[in-house]
């Protein structure tokens, strides 16, 4: 994005929108600075360093975090993904928040998922958030629409089978545990294929 902004949408940066407390312009603008200037620095005179693509670039990955991050990376074909396993409910939404391609532009693409109890804040003033992310939804005991969206990392416990992991192709699914309630989520190729429910919330 041009120029360089710190967030992940469009909007004019002084509306503040989509920015919390710790999102300040400077705090990321200075980290990045940071991090570009000491690798600038660390390669001069080192001919030992050489340009590599980045597991992002050139796919074929699964890389799952552990329980405190709770999050899966996957890039294969030119596509990249992120999932949220257990979402910090008040900055994210449990499931596919960000779904990439390469040689399209970011900001016109799935980002980032939408919290339901935000702490960032919204350009207008009539917004009523609501969880937001690709993933599963259900009727509940009593017919209720229910979504894994809306479900905290406190009430969820995951866990990533992988199956294939190579650079035209990865597959891996993951199983949520919410309760005695069991979500099964199959993907080929970095795209969510199948999922499977078993008992109730």
């Amino acid at each position: 994005m041009k120029p360089f902004r710190h967030i992940r949408q469009v909007f004019l940066p002084e509306l503040g929108h989509g920015i919390d407390s710790g999102g300040v312009y400077t705090g990321y603008g200075l980290l990045t600075s940071s991090m570009l200037g000491t690798s600038y620095f660390q390669s001069i005179g080192n001919t030992q360093v050489q340009c590599f693509e980045s597991p992002a670039e050139a796919g074929g990955f699964v890389f799952a975090t552990d329980d405190d991050f709770h999050k899966i990376f996957a890039s294969c074909g030119g596509y990249h993904i992120e999932i949220d396993t257990g979402a910090d409910i008040e900055k994210d939404a449990t499931g596919l928040g960000r779904f990439h391609k390469k040689g399209i532009f970011p900001e016109t693409a799935l980002s980032g998922s939408c919290s339901p109890f935000p702490t960032y804040s919204y350009a207008l003033s009539d917004i009523e958030p609501v969880a937001c992310a690709i993933g599963s939804a259900w009727l509940g005991k009593n017919d209720e629409v229910m979504s894994l969206a809306d479900i905290p990392k406190e009430m969820v416990k995951s866990s990533i089978n992988l199956m294939c992991e190579e650079k035209s192709e990865v597959s891996f699914s993951i199983k949520y545990e919410i309760g005695n309630h069991i979500i099964f989520q199959k993907t080929d190729s970095c795209i969510v294929l199948k999922v499977k429910f078993r008992g109730y919330i």
